[in-house]
């Protein structure tokens, strides 16, 4: 790029149909194409002029009816309903539609299929967590839909810095970036605001096609303004006044000083015609687009989408535990490691088997490798890619596809297993958990699988635990209990064992022993009560009274 004195200023004016004007005088303008479709960064302290800009950039872009997207984070582009049909949506009741992060599709289509301007506010959404989920889903279908479409479209990001961070990566941020490098060719532009430039990823802004440079006097804003431009400029940004800028364009490779010309519309809050503006639906919007963002129920898909979704619904139940956490745990963190999934459903950390539960979900096209070693969930897309060419499936019956899959397992590899109805003696409850891994820390310490499963026991039922010949009787009973039998399996080196632990309650307090055996090893082979009330466990070992060491071999009855 060429480099003009700081003190050098170009007055621009009105530009044609293929330009868009940025200023008074008519001298300088942003090619049409160029903005749809590349990459351009607006960046400037508060009260700069940053959001004035953006907002000609985007009148201009209306007037000649290019889709867009707006992601608003402060709510102020609600006045473009002054002048333009652009839909309103939000978590708010102001907005024309109210949407959630399931609501990702439906947007999409909205912008891309309709061509309607959608203005999604998210000054008052739900959590940071959402929030980045809606961005990221949104973000994704806009990029993969733009491979076959390739409409000329434009992602605008007001305070850009919450998605793209310099710092503290996310799905989101990685999405983004990928349409900045890669948008171009599919007809996809980028506009990001921020008045914080130091924490916008330093990838975006190397990659903008214009950049525009508003006042800024942190310094280390003003060290990103020397590293693109040089030190006299970074001195001379501090001084700039309201709604100047320097302006850098790679398309002529110039560098300019303008003043930006005021926008049409009037500011938030700042005339009457807003307070009209909000609460009131477009006239010339279809209500079709409204329909489309009412939620979808299962009774309202059509039956070649609801047989589909049966059959998606049988594949994922037929999953064990270890896939349905693995498929959670990738859905959840974005590209990824799967096998830690795996662990927090309770296998071995390095077992080969992870790697065989990772290859069944591959093969399914749930999930598909991003890299060594690294996979990424692909329920969305394959659910896309199966229903896409039927003629009865629309962009919301297949949100309401995966919506109702994930339900099957989203939020194992976040939630603990629920506890098992414990085994109670004389009113109180004995432990019916053990620690089924060598490792320590929290992540491998399993619940096992209480006996009382086993026995139709319930919680809080009182139990007699008694000793007879090789016997161990566990009965419902009035009377006292000083024992208690701990059973569960996990899974080492890829072969499943279970555990029992016997624990006593004497006068030298519990104490417990416990044995491992492979799983097919333990043979099921009920027995009488032998005059007893319950059922039994059968043992072929005796064991002391209590407050003595005890030894036992693994019920045969389990």
């Amino acid at each position: 790029m060429s480099t003009h004195s700081p003190g050098s200023r170009t007055e621009v004016g009105d530009g044609g149909d293929s330009e868009i004007t940025i200023s008074t005088d008519g001298q300088t303008a942003l090619p049409l194409a160029e903005v749809v479709t590349g990459r351009g960064a607006i960046l400037g302290k508060s009260g700069s002029g940053k959001s004035n800009s953006a907002m000609v950039v985007i009148e201009g872009l209306l007037n000649r009816g290019i889709p867009m997207l707006i992601v608003d984070v402060e709510g102020e582009y609600v006045s473009l309903k002054e002048e333009y049909e652009v839909l309103h949506a939000g978590a708010h009741d102001e907005c024309d539609v109210t949407v959630s992060v399931h609501s990702a599709s439906t947007i999409v289509s909205t912008v891309l299929d309709r061509s309607v301007p959608v203005v999604l506010d998210v000054s008052e959404f739900f959590n940071d967590e959402d929030l980045t989920e809606l961005i990221a889903e949104v973000s994704r279908r806009l990029f993969n839909r733009q491979k076959s479409e390739q409409k000329p479209t434009l992602l605008v990001l007001e305070e850009c810095h919450e998605f793209i961070p310099q710092r503290g990566k996310d799905d989101a941020s990685e999405t983004l970036i990928k349409i900045t490098k890669r948008g171009r060719k599919r007809g996809l532009g980028i506009l990001g605001l921020s008045q914080r430039p130091a924490d916008v990823d330093k990838a975006f802004i190397t990659q903008a096609d214009w950049l525009v440079f508003h006042r800024l006097t942190w310094p280390n804003d003003t060290a990103v303004v020397k590293d693109v431009i040089d030190a006299d400029h970074a001195e001379a940004v501090q001084s700039l006044d309201t709604g100047e800028g320097f302006m850098l364009t790679d398309w002529n490779n110039s560098l300019q000083r303008i003043q930006w010309r005021h926008k049409r519309t009037s500011d938030y809050g700042a005339a009457p015609a807003i307070e009209r503006a909000l609460g009131t639906t477009p006239d010339h919007i279809s209500a079709d687009v409204y329909a489309e963002f009412e939620p979808v129920g299962e009774n309202d898909l059509p039956e070649s989408v609801a047989e589909y979704l049966d059959h998606l619904l049988d594949e994922i139940a037929s999953l064990d535990k270890y896939e349905q956490y693995i498929l959670d745990f990738v859905r959840e963190h974005g590209p990824n490691d799967p096998k830690e999934g795996y662990v927090l459903a309770g296998g071995k950390p390095g077992s080969n088997a992870a790697y065989h539960k990772m290859r069944n979900l591959r093969d399914r096209r749930l999930m598909r490798r991003a890299g060594r070693g690294i996979y990424e969930y692909y329920l969305p897309q394959r659910v896309e890619d199966q229903l896409r060419f039927n003629p009865e499936a629309e962009e919301k019956h297949i949100a309401a596809v995966v919506d109702r899959v994930e339900e099957e397992f989203t939020g194992l590899s976040d939630e603990p297993e629920e506890s098992e109805p414990e085994l109670v003696a004389n009113g109180e409850t004995l432990g019916t958990y053990a620690v089924h891994s060598r490792q320590s820390g929290a992540a491998y310490a399993q619940p096992g699988k209480p006996v009382c499963e086993y026995l139709g026991i319930e919680q809080d039922d009182t139990v007699s635990i008694q000793e007879r010949a090789n016997d161990l009787v566990i009965s419902k009973a009035e009377d006292g209990a000083d024992a208690a039998i701990e059973y569960s399996v996990y899974e080492r080196d890829g072969r499943e064992y279970r555990q029992f632990t016997l624990s006593m309650e004497g006068d030298r307090g519990t104490r417990s022993r416990a044995r491992r055996y492979p799983k097919n090893g333990c043979r099921c082979r009920p027995r009488d009560d032998r005059g007893g009330r319950g059922k039994q466990l059968v043992g072929s070992r005796r064991f002391a009274h209590a407050g003595a060491s005890a030894g036992f071999d693994p019920p045969r009855g389990l």
